[in-house]
C-alpha cells in the first residue's frame, strides 16, 4: 500500500511540473553589449562620431490570449514589431539593442524593461517578438497603447525615440 501512495505522489508531482513547463514561448533575446571596446562609427556626412538613429517602425501584429487554463500558452498574448534602421545609418541592426517603453495605456511590456536584440533580422530590418500574460478574452481589455522605441549602441548611447500606437480589441 505505501508503494502505491509514493507512486501516486510522484505522478501528481510530475503532472504539476509538466503543466507549469508546458508554455515556453521563444521571443526576442536580451541585448548583451560586448565587453571589448566597441568600434565607433563615423557619420558619412559630418565626419563626426555617428549617433544611434531613431528606429523606423513597420508592421505591428498583436495576437491576444484565447484561454486561461494556466497549463499552456493559451493565456499568453504576443506582440510582433517589425523595425528597421534608416538606410543612411552607419549602424547595422546587430550592433544595436532596442528598448520599448509604454508611455500611455496598460503596460503589457512591463516584463520587458531591458533592451532587446531582434528575434530575426535581415540587413537593416528586424522583427521583435514579446509575450505577456493576457488571459481569456472574457478578462481582457482592448489595447490602446502609445509606445516609444529607442536604439541603444554597444557603448550604451541611447538614440532618439520613435513613438507609435498599438491597438487591439479583445481576443476571440
Amino acid at each position: 500500500m505505501p508503494l502505491i501512495r509514493i507512486f501516486s505522489a510522484v505522478v501528481l508531482t510530475l503532472g504539476a511540473v509538466a503543466s507549469v513547463m508546458a508554455c515556453s514561448p521563444v521571443g526576442s533575446q536580451v541585448f548583451n553589449p560586448p565587453t571589448s571596446k566597441p568600434a565607433l562609427h563615423t557619420d558619412s556626412k559630418t565626419g563626426y562620431v555617428a549617433h544611434p538613429p531613431a528606429p523606423l517602425i513597420g508592421a505591428i501584429v498583436v495576437h491576444r490570449g484565447t484561454g486561461s487554463d494556466g497549463a499552456s500558452c493559451a493565456d499568453a498574448g504576443s506582440l510582433t514589431i517589425e523595425l528597421s534602421l534608416p538606410e543612411e545609418s552607419a549602424f547595422s541592426l546587430n550592433e544595436l539593442g532596442f528598448y520599448f517603453r509604454v508611455v500611455k495605456g496598460e503596460n503589457i511590456l512591463a516584463g520587458h524593461n531591458v533592451p532587446f536584440s531582434p528575434f530575426s533580422q535581415e540587413g537593416k530590418h528586424g522583427r521583435f517578438v514579446m509575450f505577456w500574460l493576457d488571459g481569456a478574452p472574457s478578462a481582457q481589455k482592448p489595447l490602446n497603447l502609445v509606445v516609444e522605441a529607442f536604439a541603444i549602441t554597444n557603448y550604451l548611447e541611447i538614440g532618439p525615440s520613435t513613438r507609435f500606437e498599438i491597438r487591439s480589441g479583445v481576443g476571440r
